[in-house]
């Protein structure tokens, strides 16, 4: 129960939490992307982060992509999916603004910004949050494996981002 309850809690931080900043695109005359869209690299904006709860420490996620028919964002709907290497569960789900398609027509490429906030350490022997000291490891390798989607539903690929540590103790 304590798990689920945790789980909740984290997620509706994250979700509440993250913030995609802005999207740049670039267009050019003819381009080589796929109509479905692509992650090219995942980058972090630092190598630690404290475990807690929101506004306790944050990241940002900053996503590589190109979409061939440049039909990315949404008003509506998510179209930036997270997922937390330790667990290999859903963290979050974000939306993207809507590139106009206008200019569009011969693909994007661009960066997202995303704003993770901090998750709660686990135990091996344990996956409930270490809240305290007693029974926490020092800290938690996590990496995120992110994709986004397109308005015609192309999933891209999936992409690692890279490792830092999430230091358990407060």
């Amino acid at each position: 129960m304590m798990h689920k309850l945790a789980s909740k809690l984290n997620l509706f931080h994250l979700l509440v939490g993250a913030v995609v900043l802005v999207v740049f695109k670039s267009c050019s005359s003819t381009n080589d992307f796929s109509n479905i869209p692509s992650i090219e690299k995942i980058e972090i904006s630092k190598g630690e982060m404290y475990q807690g709860s929101i506004n306790n420490d944050s990241i940002l996620l900053i996503i590589h992509f190109t979409d061939g028919d440049g039909d990315f964002g949404s008003d509506t709907q998510e179209n930036i999916f997270i997922e937390d290497s330790r667990t290999k569960t859903l963290v979050s789900a974000y939306k993207a603004p809507k590139v106009p398609e206008q200019g569009s027509g011969n693909g994007i490429a661009g960066k997202i910004w995303v704003t993770v906030y901090s998750s709660c350490c686990i135990a091996p022997q344990n996956p409930n949050c270490c809240l305290d000291n007693f029974g926490c490891p020092a800290f938690n390798e996590i990496s995120y494996k992110v994709s986004i989607r397109d308005r015609a539903g192309n999933n891209s690929n999936s992409i690692q981002s890279p490792t830092l540590r999430l230091l358990c103790s407060l």
